[in-house]
C-alpha cells in the first residue's frame, strides 16, 4: 500500500523533535530523515536520539536522505563531502531502511563516458557496502545527476550492476501526466519510494519555479498514485509518498497538505 510521509528536509528550521510532533498531528506514517542537519554523518548519538523519537510516535524511520555525491563527493566550497562510511554508520544507528544518495554532480547531458564509469563504480562499492548492512542505496531522481533521465537513470544502474540499487521518483516540472507514467513502470523493479510536491515552471526562465498546493495538482497526483499503488500490489511490499517543498514551511500548510495526500491513499 502507499504510506504518507515527509521528508525533513521540508522543516530544516526545526529540530527532529517538532517535525516528529508534526508528522503525528498530520497522521503521517513516517519520516525521511535528512543529513544535512537533522541527522548529520558521523553523529551516532544523534541518530539514536531521532530513531527513538520517531518509534516512540508511533512513526516509522522511511529512510535516511544522505547528501553523498556519488562518485564525486566534493562540496561547492572544495571541500570533501562526508564519507559514505560515515553515512552508512548513522543509518544504521538511525534504524533507516535505505540511504538516498545523489549520482554524482553533473547531469546525464554534460557527464562524460569516463565521468558516468566514475559514478558507477562508486555506486556498487557503496551498494556493496550497504548491503552487508541490510541497507538499500536509493538514487535521487533529480536534475544535475547522471540520474536525471529515464535513460541514464536505467544505464546508470545496469552500468553499476548491483542488486541492493533503487530508485526515488519524483515527477519532473512541467512534464506531463504520461512522461511520469511512463518512468514510474520503467522504474518498477527498482522502484523505492515517491516524493510529492507541487510545482509549476515560472514563465520564460528554464529552472523558475512556484511552489503550489498539492489540491492543484490533483488529477496528476491521483493517476501517478494510482500506478504506485498498483506497483505495491504487485510487488507486496509498501512504498512511501513522501510530502516535500510545501507551498510554506508552516504547521498549518503541512495540516492542508498531509489531509490532501491522506485522502488520496485513501481512495
Amino acid at each position: 500500500m502507499i504510506l504518507p510521509a515527509l521528508c525533513s528536509v521540508t522543516f530544516r528550521g526545526l529540530s527532529p523533535v517538532q517535525i516528529v510532533a508534526l508528522a503525528a498531528e498530520a497522521g503521517l506514517r513516517g519520516i525521511e530523515w535528512g543529513g544535512d542537519l537533522h541527522v548529520p554523518p558521523g553523529n551516532i548519538e544523534m541518530a539514536e536520539a531521532v530513531r527513538a523519537s520517531t518509534l516512540n510516535a508511533g512513526l516509522a524511520v522511511a529512510g535516511y536522505g544522505s547528501y553523498y555525491r556519488v562518485g564525486d563527493n566534493i562540496e561547492a566550497s572544495g571541500a570533501a563531502g562526508a564519507p559514505f562510511e560515515d553515512v552508512l554508520t548513522s543509518a544504521q544507528a538511525l534504524g533507516a531502511p535505505f540511504i538516498r544518495v545523489w549520482a554524482g554532480r553533473q547531469s546525464s547531458a554534460q557527464a562524460s563516458g569516463a565521468y558516468f564509469g566514475n559514478v558507477a563504480v562508486d555506486l556498487t562499492r557503496i551498494a556493496e557496502l550497504a548491503a552487508e548492512a541490510q541497507i538499500a542505496i536509493v538514487c535521487e531522481f533529480h536534475r544535475n545527476t547522471v540520474a536525471d533521465t529515464l535513460k541514464s537513470s536505467m544505464d546508470l544502474l545496469a552500468w553499476a550492476g548491483h542488486p541492493n540499487l533503487y530508485l526515488h521518483w519524483q515527477p519532473q516540472t512541467g512534464s506531463p501526466v504520461e512522461t511520469g507514467i511512463n518512468e514510474l513502470r520503467a522504474f518498477a523493479p527498482v522502484l523505492s519510494h515517491i516524493h510529492v510536491f507541487q510545482w509549476q515552471l515560472l514563465p520564460k526562465q528554464t529552472w523558475g519555479v512556484s511552489r503550489h498546493p498539492l489540491a492543484e495538482g490533483a488529477a496528476d497526483w491521483r493517476t501517478y498514485l494510482h500506478e504506485a499503488n498498483a506497483i505495491s500490489r504487485d510487488q507486496q511490499r509498501d512504498i512511501f509518498a513522501m510530502l516535500e517543498f510545501l507551498p510554506e514551511e508552516s504547521k498549518d500548510c503541512l495540516m492542508t497538505e498531509a489531509a490532501t495526500l491522506l485522502g488520496w491513499v485513501g481512495e
